[in-house]
């Protein structure tokens, strides 16, 4: 009876009261066929099938019941473990010739394990410990303290309510620590469902799960200390353990990183040593287990791999689906196996639930006032609290644990896992809540006095532009704009340049500056990138200064970075690259692209242009540098942004600029706002005003019948600039012509104009284009813009520079 498989049996034989143990060494695998009499559910590989078909049914179909009460995969996956399991696992109930051990939860028992230890492995390959250190104070304080506070009250209760079937002494402390504990699994697991990985609050919260990682390391290093019945066998324990962690960190760490170096930028690493590496994996967590040290071992075999591309992104990429979506979910099977709803009586509540729920209201409140005393307010302190309380599969694990060595029973664990289930069914979609109004609030803190646009920034100042650049693609065009923005000594040019790039291998996205990230994130493409905006800066002759960043985070929540920045810096001019002028990314990159553009136009506190580069670079090439550009004005912020561009660039020497401005006859004109048509008149004389002794500067007015004579005009600068900058949205009559013909276009994100002549139907897609967006009162941002009373005023007072 030496087998794990053995042991496994026997103890079941022993719950159920038998005194006798049936080997399964001759157990039937397959079915022979029900043509030959045979029951194929008799047979443990058929069964297996059907588990895994029934479950993945099971929690896809939960889960698409569930999601509009806003319930996470974990409550969906563990209520579908449960809901099945007299089923699949529980065949004694229904066929009473199967009264000797459960063989059919062994193999899913197996499997499970598998696929936790992978599970573990790939999350541990996520996690960044480098960030740790932007919030490193505050971290350590709210982590410390939600972990002592709850640990505290949890031992107490614990002490208090003696549960029978909890052993007394360390077993209740060992407890009341996990019990205490935010494990980084569950809340990386639950942080990037919910899409809040890229927060401040997410941020502070995966950082203090990272404090409360640490105390659980220690606490297992100590679980095995405690567990070796001669002092020599714990000595034995320790000494394993410290042996391992040094030889992954100071022998397997280096050999690692010498294979990224030599990987080439921009591709990933070769299968073979992605094999070796997951196989590796396995073979860490089966040395750490002959010491009893599996989850520290899986954890530090995961923590020397480097996170993000090129080896973490492969890994992740080749491995997470399989785990997360194949083998992972048979661990919720074993869950549900082992629970049982009927053993579980009034006591057992009595004893249990109040410890747990005690335990979370302690953690909750601690995490608060630690938060308040971080100098947080009161709303994201609250909010804090509850990300604090995420649950998840790697305490049902920890319960598993407790009940394979007896420290905890059966019935108390049936009331764990329901406690855990309910708390993460409240907690999860309250974060969920309070986040959306976390999001609002600091939108409608934003000071709608700061200057927000490039019409309402004096053109004698500073200028701030922020440029988010995806590839070397981008460059060209980003530093042609530039040049072309005529940066002088009296009004020179900040320019904030965000390398954008998907987190892919690593739980927690961050914004580092480019000096930073040379010692956290290494990134060839991201030094070509910066060394070519260095060249410029060093050959330019205008007066231009320069910040870069990386932004490493999901795509669907990256844009927070981007406006977080604008806002912090305050920028009135954030430039996009459009995802259609890229050779070098595939459709899934550029989707994801064009979706962040989307977001960040309806986000940004600031005016947002998105440049189609087609054919900018070729006045970089020249020996001197010449620009023509084209502005489209009809009406509305939008375009008066646009027109606010064009003036500071009509002051470069070599840019010659038009302004084409269309007059529709038949439009109301009382559907414009008195102060838009006033803020309108007002712009084009200042542009009048600047290029008067201009000669490189014209301006067109041409009043047409309706928006097809517009269209017929707008089709005259085919041909006759490098650039044509326009607004995305308008006022009057075009702006009924822009609601009827934007389902219409392909591109909504330029406007109906802006597609247009960005389209290959338009000088044969030789002229760049770029559309501006003023910024929306709305959180939303419809772009439906309608001017301020407090920028309207300003405007309208301000002298004309």
């Amino acid at each position: 009876m030496g087998s794990p498989v053995a042991r496994e049996l026997f103890s079941h034989n022993a719950k159920a009261g038998h005194s006798q143990a049936i080997c399964l060494l001759h157990a039937p695998k397959s079915s022979s066929g029900i043509f030959f009499g045979d029951d194929p559910l008799d047979k443990i590989f058929v069964l297996f099938m059907v588990q895994m078909i029934v479950m993945s049914l099971a929690s896809r179909l939960v889960y698409l019941l569930l999601r509009p009460l806003k319930q996470p995969k974990f409550v969906c996956n563990t209520l579908a473990g449960i809901l099945i399991s007299p089923y699949i696992t529980g065949r004694r109930y229904i066929l009473q010739k199967h009264p000797f051990p459960r063989y059919e939860i062994i193999v899913p028992k197996v499997y499970a394990y598998f696929g936790m230890t992978y599970f573990l492995f790939l999350v541990s390959v996520k996690m960044d410990l480098t960030v740790i250190r932007k919030n490193i104070k505050n971290a350590t304080i709210i982590g410390f303290s939600s972990i002592l506070g709850s640990f505290i009250v949890v031992l107490g209760s614990l002490l208090a309510l003696h549960p029978e079937d909890i052993p007394k002494g360390f077993p209740q402390c060992l407890m009341a620590v996990f019990l205490s504990l935010t494990r980084f699994p569950n809340v990386a697991y639950t942080f990037d469902e919910l899409n809040i990985l890229a927060s401040d609050l997410g941020q502070l919260a995966m950082s203090s799960s990272m404090v409360s990682e640490f105390f659980s390391w220690l606490w297992i290093v100590i679980r095995i200390y405690y567990r070796q019945t001669l002092s020599m066998h714990s000595t034995g324990a320790i000494l394993s353990t410290i042996f391992f962690i040094t030889f992954v960190l100071f022998a397997l760490r280096p050999l690692i990183q010498a294979l990224v170096k030599k990987a080439p930028e921009g591709k990933p690493v070769q299968e073979v040593f992605v094999v070796m590496i997951l196989v590796g994996a396995l073979l860490g967590a089966l040395l750490s287990d002959f010491i009893g040290a599996l989850q520290i071992g899986v954890l530090f075999m995961g923590l020397v791999i480097p996170s993000g591309p090129p080896l973490g992104s492969t890994l992740i990429d080749k491995a997470e689906f399989i785990v997360m979506e194949i083998i992972f979910p048979m661990f919720y099977v074993v869950i549900g196996a082992e629970v049982d709803l009927a053993s579980v009586g009034l006591e057992d509540l009595e004893q249990i639930l109040p410890v747990v729920f005690v335990g979370l209201i302690t953690k909750f409140a601690a995490g608060m006032g630690a938060a308040l005393f971080c100098r947080l307010k009161l709303q994201h302190a609250m909010l804090l609290g509850l990300m604090l309380n995420v649950k998840g599969p790697f305490d049902l694990y920890t319960f598993l644990k407790w009940l394979r060595v007896k420290e905890i029973g059966g019935r108390h664990f049936t009331v764990l896992v329901i406690s855990q289930l309910v708390i993460t069914a409240i907690v999860a979609p309250l974060i969920d809540i309070m986040y959306g109004s976390y999001v609002r609030i600091n939108a409608a803190s934003v000071d709608k006095s700061n200057m927000r646009g490039l019409h309402v920034t004096p053109r004698n100042h500073e200028l701030k532009v922020l440029c988010c650049i995806y590839n070397e693609e981008n460059v060209p065009g980003m530093v042609t704009l530039l040049e072309a923005m005529n940066p002088t000594e009296t009004a020179p040019l900040s320019v904030h340049i965000v390398h954008l790039r998907d987190l892919i291998g690593r739980a927690t996205p961050m914004l580092v500056p480019y000096g930073d990230q040379l010692r956290r994130v290494k990134s060839k493409r991201s030094s070509h990138i910066m060394q070519a905006f260095d060249n410029y800066l060093n050959n330019s002759n205008g007066a231009i200064k320069a910040r870069a960043y990386s932004v490493i985070a999901p795509f669907k929540n990256m844009h927070e970075y981007i406006y977080r920045l604008a806002q912090d810096e305050l920028i009135p001019l954030i430039i996009l690259p459009f995802h259609q002028m890229m050779t070098d990314i595939d459709h899934a990159e550029a989707t994801s692209l064009r979706n962040f553009n989307i977001k960040v136009q309806e986000h940004a506190p600031c005016t947002v242009g998105i440049l189609v580069d087609k054919a900018v670079s070729d006045s970089m090439s020249r020996t001197t540098f010449q620009y023509s550009i084209g502005v489209i004005f009809v009406s509305g912020a939008d375009d008066r942004e646009a027109l606010s561009l064009a003036i500071r660039m009509s002051g470069h020497p070599m840019v010659s600029i038009t302004v084409l401005r269309l007059v529709i006859k038949s439009q109301d004109m009382d559907s414009i706002n008195v102060l838009e048509k006033r803020l309108d008149i007002q712009l084009i004389e200042e542009f009048k005003l600047n290029t008067v002794k201009n000669e490189r500067s014209t301006y067109l007015e041409i009043a047409v019948q309706d928006t097809e004579q517009g269209f017929a005009q707008i089709r005259s600068l085919r041909g006759k600039h490098n650039l044509i900058i326009v607004g995305r949205k308008r006022k009057g009559a075009m702006s009924v012509f822009d609601e009827q013909m934007l389902n219409w276009s392909e591109n909504p994100e330029l406007g109906v104009i802006g597609d247009y002549v960005s389209s290959a139907d338009f000088c044969h897609g030789q002229t760049s284009v770029l559309v501006m967006q003023h910024y929306s009162d709305d959180i939303k941002g419809s772009g439906r813009y309608i001017c301020g009373d407090y920028e309207g005023e300003y405007l309208l007072r301000r002298s004309v520079c």
